[in-house]
């Protein structure tokens, strides 16, 4: 496990404890190096993840707490959305053998940059309006 990740067990320790931050950390691993399904990354993960994500944290901090706490909220959501897509990219090889039944990888990124401007047009959104 490379640097950059034992930062993050260490930062996610501190609030779920030792084991479960191994775990965790342990999964999001296998995720980026794409040995998980496709379609738990990128229909739990990407889309449903990142949708919860925006709803229950984003979007009520936007609404009660203004422009700074909104903006924080993104800048929590942003590392998470990143991983999102780099471990549906990393996953999209194991489409051979998962159930998307001939959606090509193509459309599955295009879908996850469409995803990827909503978010950013959020952000920017909540920045200048």
């Amino acid at each position: 496990m490379g640097h950059w990740w034992e930062k993050v067990q260490t930062l996610i320790s501190k609030i779920l404890g030792d084991e479960t931050a191994g775990k965790l950390v342990t999964y999001f691993v296998y995720c980026w190096s794409g040995q998980e399904a496709l379609w738990k990354v990128f229909w739990l993960y990407l889309v449903l993840g990142t949708f919860l994500i925006s709803s229950f944290l984003v979007a009520p901090l936007a609404v009660t707490g203004g422009r700074l706490a909104e903006s924080l909220a993104l800048l929590v959501v942003l590392p998470y959305f990143a991983w999102a897509i780099k471990a549906t990219w990393a996953c999209a090889e194991n489409i051979e053998t998962d159930n998307f039944k001939g959606v090509d990888k193509v459309y599955l990124t295009l879908a996850s940059k469409v995803v990827a401007g909503f978010v950013a047009l959020n952000y920017f959104l909540a920045l200048f309006a």
